[in-house]
């Protein structure tokens, strides 16, 4: 329904694809209902494939996230009139996020996302182990097809607790 709330992560493309989720608020948690996936496109190109491709016209309620570091996406989208929330870009918090909404039941995914799952699925911790052996003071994430994860991270994180959903 267009009178439901819409959540956009982004993950912008600058040394990987360009990538974007778009999820749909229900009563029952939030459900990844779209997303896009494009290498080498222009931020200015990407906020009007984006728009079409999920259909956001329709959407009078939307809201978009996208890493607190990413101004220049900030930026050229906010020139195409579109205001991104600059999100908390720590991994570790917005991990501990995710895994939380999941585990709670208020995060879903549709049958519309399969690359989102693919890349949800093999979303890890990368080695923590140095060449000589030692172990890394921080952990960090295996750096390797995780756009669409690191953009629902992103959703999360500049959308901390469930919003209401006005009944009606």
């Amino acid at each position: 329904s267009p009178r439901r709330k819409v959540l956009i992560g982004i993950d912008e493309g600058g040394d990987h694809p360009f990538g974007a989720v778009l999820a749909v608020v229900t009563e029952r948690g939030i459900v990844v209902v779209g997303e896009f996936l494009e290498r080498m496109r222009a931020h200015s190109a990407a906020h009007g494939e984006i728009h079409t491709k999920f259909g956001l016209r329709q959407f009078p309620d939307k809201v978009f996230a996208a890493n607190k570091n990413a101004l220049n996406l900030r930026l050229e989208w906010g020139l195409l009139g579109t205001g991104v929330v600059p999100a908390e870009n720590k991994q570790e918090v917005g991990i501990q996020r995710t895994i939380s909404w999941l585990l709670s039941g208020q995060l879903k995914f549709a049958y519309t996302c399969q690359r989102t799952i693919q890349q949800m699925s093999a979303y890890r911790y990368a080695t923590n182990i140095l060449n000589d052996g030692q172990k890394k003071d921080k952990e960090g994430v295996f750096k390797l097809k995780d756009e669409l994860p690191d953009a629902i991270r992103y959703m999360l994180m500049g959308f901390p607790s469930l919003p209401e959903v006005a009944e009606g």
